[in-house]
This record gives structure tokens, C-alpha cells and sequence, in this order.
């Protein structure tokens, strides 16, 4: 890798300034604006939160039933971490619900363990799999919580992430909220710290630009939060879609802000690591903020 990006330094340091232009006029045409004028709304934008109530020590109160929905195929060597590290948050979960999605592993087996022993209170394991969207569309009709976190299994959680992300649903007007995701072991390798970069431009940065501008449309599957209702109303996840896109006609509407505490996910280190899935965002530390998103007008 090291003899890979010296050649690189070597080639880009021969050019001159004529032919870095002629090889990256689209970069400094398309990508450097992009990315500056998000910087610039982030660091120049500022807006009230006025649909987040507090308490006088300024933590936000919500109160209703929590159901944690998780939905995974072969996981059987994350998804009890997973599991556990939910019954770890200051604000616990009512339920958690999981689907192993045509699992050949042991994943199953795992879930009916953690089903006996109270970790897990809905389990239901398909022999056919049906992709990331069926599998969390079935769990969400198990769930029966006034708002369900959606997670991926290999996430783990600071102890405050599900009070944060719940947070903003004090405001009835609220169906979503996107939770902040960028990668754990983003200085293992080259490669993840590219993946880190990202999440960093396109997620941390790309959703508050988008909260500012009260344009946020897409909450990640990776940690999200919804309100029952909302989600049912516009049908759950379209199939091959691992987030929720919101529509003026489905979600749209005013958005909303409040702290976010980590979540951290698994990523592949290496190059040749191909993911699991496309979906598999990584939630980690960094920008403490939870982008919501309005479901009614109002």
C-alpha cells in the first residue's frame, strides 16, 4: 500500500500546474464547490431548536413505548453484542425485535438463546432471504412500540444514543430522525480512513447542511429513529431501499436538531474486505447531532 501512494505523490508531484488541471477540471469544478459551500452553510448556519422540549438540566424528556427493530442475515458474531449493549442505554428499549433474514450460520440458534434469557423479546427467523428492506418491514410489523430504532447488527452504542434519538419526538410533528454515522476503526487502514472521510462529507456534514436548509430527506438505516404511526402511513421501506426517503407527500416538512451520543459499527479494514451489505453504514463518535425530520404540516 505504502509503495502504491508513494508512486501516486510521485505522478501528482511531476505535473504541472497545466496538467493537474486538464486531469481534475471536474474536481475542481463539481467536487470543490460542493464541499466548500457545505462547510460554509455548517459553519455560518445557525437555527433554533425550538420542537425539542428539555427539563431544567436540559435533557429532553419523551415518554412513550421504545421498540428497538433489528433485522440481519449471518450475524451470529455480533448481533448478541448488539443485543446487550441496547440493555446498557440510560433510556432502555421496551423490546427489542429481530429477523434473521435466511441466516445459513448460527444466528438463529443465537437469537432463541438470547429470547430465553430475556435479551431479545421477538425473534423470527426466515429460511429464505429476503433482503434488508422485507426483513425490517417484517420486524416493524412485529414491533408494537410508538417509535422503533432501527439498527444494524454490528453497532454498538453509547450509553445515552437511543435518549438522544428519541429525543426530538417530543414534537408530534416529527416521524424521523437520522442519527449521525461515521466509522469506528477509521485509523486501522487506508482504506477505512477513506471511509471515514465519507461519512464525515456525506453524512455528519451532508445531514446538518440538509437540517439547516430544512431539506433533510433520508433517514439511514444504520441508527434511525421512527414514529410508529409515520412509518406505517407511508408503507415502511420500499423494497431494495435500506433507509427511508422522505417525500413532501410522505415524511416532508420541518426538521429538527438534538445532541447524539455515539454508536459504532464494524467496517471492512481492507480493501479486498467486500461488505456485507450496501446499508452497512458505521455509526461512531463525532458530531453530537440528530437530524429529524417533520411528518405534518404545522
Amino acid at each position: 500500500m505504502s509503495g502504491h501512494l508513494a508512486d501516486g505523490i510521485d505522478f501528482l508531484s511531476a505535473q504541472s500546474p497545466a496538467g493537474l488541471l486538464a486531469l481534475y477540471w471536474f474536481v475542481l469544478l463539481f467536487e470543490v464547490p460542493r464541499y466548500a459551500l457545505s462547510f460554509l452553510v455548517a459553519a455560518f448556519t445557525t437555527r433554533s431548536d425550538d420542537n425539542v422540549a428539555s427539563t431544567s438540566d436540559g435533557a429532553t424528556v419523551w415518554d412513550g413505548r421504545l421498540s428497538v427493530i433489528i433485522a440481519g442475515h449471518n450475524e451470529e458474531n455480533s448481533i448478541e453484542r448488539c443485543a446487550r449493549s441496547l440493555w446498557e442505554q440510560s433510556l432502555k428499549p421496551d423490546e427489542i425485535v429481530v429477523i434473521s433474514d435466511g441466516s445459513t450460520d448460527n444466528m438463529a440458534r443465537t437469537l432463541r438463546r438470547l429470547q430465553v434469557e430475556g435479551i431479545v423479546q421477538k425473534v423470527h427467523c426466515t429460511h429464505l432471504r429476503a433482503g434488508k428492506s422485507a426483513a425490517t418491514n417484517l420486524a416493524e410489523r412485529l414491533a408494537d412500540g410508538d417509535v422503533l430504532v432501527n439498527v444494524d447488527c454490528d453497532c454498538s452504542f453509547d450509553r445515552h444514543a437511543l435518549r438522544s434519538i428519541v429525543a426530538p419526538m417530543v414534537d408530534e410533528r416529527i416521524g424521523a430522525v437520522s442519527g449521525n454515522i461515521l466509522i469506528r476503526a477509521q485509523e486501522k487502514s487506508l482504506w477505512s480512513a477513506f471511509q471515514a472521510i465519507e461519512y464525515l462529507i456525506s453524512i455528519s456534514l451532508g445531514k446538518r447542511v440538509q437540517y439547516m436548509l430544512d431539506q433533510v430527506t433520508c433517514a439511514s438505516g444504520a441508527f434511525a429513529a421512527f414514529r410508529a404511526t409515520a412509518l406505517r402511513g407511508v408503507g415502511g421501506w420500499m423494497p431494495g431501499a435500506a433507509r427511508i426517503l422522505m417525500s413532501p407527500c410522505g415524511f416532508g416538512g420541518r426538521a429538527g436538531r438534538s445532541p447524539l451520543r455515539p454508536v459504532q459499527s464494524a467496517i471492512p479494514i481492507h480493501r479486498k474486505q467486500r461488505p456485507r451489505s450496501s446499508s452497512k453504514g458505521s455509526a461512531g463518535s463525532g458530531m453530537p447531532c440528530v437530524f429529524a425530520i417533520a411528518s405534518m404540516s404545522g
